[in-house]
Formats: C-alpha cells, sequence, structure tokens
C-alpha cells in the first residue's frame, strides 16, 4: 500500500459506476417477476395436465444462477474499478450491518476502510477545515 491517499473524486468516481451496474438489471428483473406472476396465476395448469412445479422449478432454478452471475459480474467490476480496501481486501461498497449506513456512505463520510480503518482519503469537510 502507497502512503499517498486517493482523491476523493476518483472513488466518489467509481461508486457511481458501480451503483450504475447494479441499476442497470433492474427493470430487467422486475419485468422477468412480472412474467413469472402472471404465468403462475393465469395460466390454467391443471387443464393441460401440467403440474406448476413443472413450471417453478426450472424458473426458480434459473433466476437463481442469473441472480448469482450478475452477483458475479457487479463484484469483478469492483474489483476492476479497485473498490477494495488495499490494507485488508475488504468491499468498499455493498450494504452495511443491519443498523448501520451503506458502507459507500461510511467510507465517503469517514475517508476510511469500515473494516481495518485505515485512511483511504482526507474528506472534503476536513480538507476544507484544514483538520484531519
Amino acid at each position: 500500500m502507497s502512503d499517498e491517499l486517493l482523491p476523493q473524486s476518483v472513488l466518489e468516481a467509481r461508486l457511481a459506476t458501480i451503483r450504475q451496474l447494479q441499476r442497470k438489471g433492474t427493470l430487467v428483473w422486475f419485468v422477468v417477476g412480472i412474467l413469472a406472476t402472471v404465468a403462475v396465476f393465469t395460466v390454467p395448469w391443471d387443464r393441460y395436465g401440467l403440474s406448476l412445479g413443472l413450471f417453478l422449478y426450472p424458473a426458480a432454478g434459473t433466476i437463481l444462477i442469473l441472480l448469482f452471475a450478475r452477483l458475479q459480474r457487479i463484484r469483478r467490476a469492483a474489483r476492476k474499478l479497485e473498490l477494495t480496501c488495499p490494507r485488508c481486501g475488504g468491499d468498499l461498497w455493498g450494504p452495511g450491518k443491519e443498523d448501520s449506513p451503506d458502507l459507500e456512505e461510511l467510507v465517503l463520510q469517514r475517508g476510511q476502510c469500515p473494516h481495518c480503518h485505515v485512511q483511504l482519503f482526507v474528506p472534503q469537510k476536513d480538507r476544507a477545515s484544514g483538520t484531519h
């Protein structure tokens, strides 16, 4: 790890890229959910001699595989963007603990890794006041 601190604007740009990537698939998942719901409740499965499980099990398996692939794609992009702590390797983005804000909010507020507390940058409010 170098002693040079990362500029806050660079980290904010990287976090914005990850947020955009996360939002990108939201519409697709919404449409898939609507279509699955419509298929479950409107298709007269018994009339055609089909079991609802014939649809649900493969659909659930496919959805789980696609969700896992999407998560891996986002994680790979985060590693490429170096959104991991240089000291401990912990994520600098994503959901926080149950009663705390998201990790990126903590990083931007404090300028520190939320896991090992190494200083990543000097927050802009501290830079303006001259304190660290």
